[in-house]
């Protein structure tokens, strides 16, 4: 504002010098001035009558005061610096913009070059670790088999001393052992740079059921074998089912065998197992249950259950007829209107057979 100030004081002093210089003019001078201002007047008649024309017109002057190149207003002044400046800020935000992509692309060109190292370099050690003698398989460790030999698992495992350890498919290897009846699951594992080792859950023999041929049952109830010549025998048989059942009701036949492995680990944990061994289970037609106990043979009817309260009875029994030197040949535990109630039928005693042969 201040320079826009100076410069206006400055062309009214010069204005004020032309009228002086003016004013001291001679009389023909003078003269031809006023003409000059007639002239003037006329020409601005005319331009307010072309005034309502749509015609373009300008009042210009004849003669600038100031450099036209100087500002009129500090608004102007203001104005005149700002295509500068934002010039300047855009030619920095396109550096900066520029910058930027250089170093998006130069990531990602090291990204693609270290992706392209990683998987020739992963080539690299898988071709040398499969084809190497340094990981060929020498030893194999098999944990946890007792009635399975060895040779057997191998033989089911389908790989052999010598093999890439690398080429080994585990989840393979771990189903084909699986598939040995008498594994109830296993585990594969390697131990480089050539140890291959083998841990087996085997089976355990609960009890076998009979149908036309016995079956093996393992302690969770699944008939898993059928028993052949070199087996293992169970102690315990379960009897009372027949093949027909399993093929119409298997998850009938299921229950059955679940409630007598139960039944079984009962007469166990009442101390019975000691006093009289348990033999077999045999399902009466009634779905009660009968047991065939002892060294010498004996047979308790036991109805249904309750179960445990009829065990415990049968355990005080058992005592009492041993300290009497009694041999029970039938218990009758089902005796529906009087359940507390238990008859006894006892074995007969050699005097008293040889007695009966006598009288015979």
């Amino acid at each position: 504002m201040s320079i826009f100030r100076k410069k206006n004081a400055e062309g009214l002093k010069q204005n004020r010098r032309i009228n002086s210089i003016k004013d001291n003019l001679p009389g023909p001078v003078k003269a031809n001035k006023r003409i000059d201002k007639s002239n003037r007047r006329l020409d601005k008649s005319k331009r307010k009558k072309n005034s309502n024309s749509k015609g373009d017109f300008t009042n210009r002057r004849t003669k600038p005061l100031f450099d036209e190149n100087i500002p009129d207003t500090a608004e102007d002044i203001t104005n005149s610096k700002i295509p500068q400046l934002k010039e300047t800020e855009n030619t920095a935000e396109n550096k900066s913009n520029l910058l930027f992509v250089l170093i998006i692309a130069l990531k990602t060109l090291i990204f693609v070059v270290m992706i392209v190292l990683l998987f020739k370099g992963g080539q690299l050690i898988y071709q040398f670790g499969t084809t190497s003698s340094h990981f060929s398989v020498k030893y194999v460790e098999i944990r946890g088999n007792d009635r399975v030999s060895n040779s057997e698992i191998m033989k089911y495992a389908g790989f052999k001393i010598g093999d890439n350890i690398f080429k080994i498919n585990l989840l393979q290897l771990q189903n084909n052992i699986d598939k040995n009846p008498w594994i109830l699951k296993s585990s594969v594992s390697q131990k480089l740079p050539s140890t291959m080792i083998i841990e087996v859950v085997e089976r355990e023999i609960e009890m076998m059921i009979v149908f036309d041929v016995p079956y093996i049952v393992d302690s969770n109830g699944e008939l898993f074998k059928r028993w052949e010549s070199g087996d293992p025998m169970a102690r315990v048989i379960l009897t009372g089912i027949s093949k027909k059942d399993l093929q119409e009701d298997p998850q009938y036949v299921e229950n059955i065998i679940l409630d007598a492995i139960a039944l079984k680990e009962l007469y166990r944990k009442t101390g019975n197992e000691k006093l009289a061994p348990l033999n077999e289970i045999h399902k009466e037609a009634d779905e009660a249950f009968s047991l065939t106990c002892g060294k010498d043979p004996f047979y308790i009817k036991l109805g249904h259950s309750p179960y445990r309260k009829k065990m415990n009875r049968l355990s005080i029994l058992l005592q009492k007829l041993k300290q009497k030197k009694q041999k029970p040949a039938i218990l009758y535990f089902d005796n529906i209107k009087r359940p507390d109630r238990v008859t006894v039928k006892l074995k007969k005693t050699p005097r008293e057979k040889k007695e009966k042969t006598d009288n015979q």
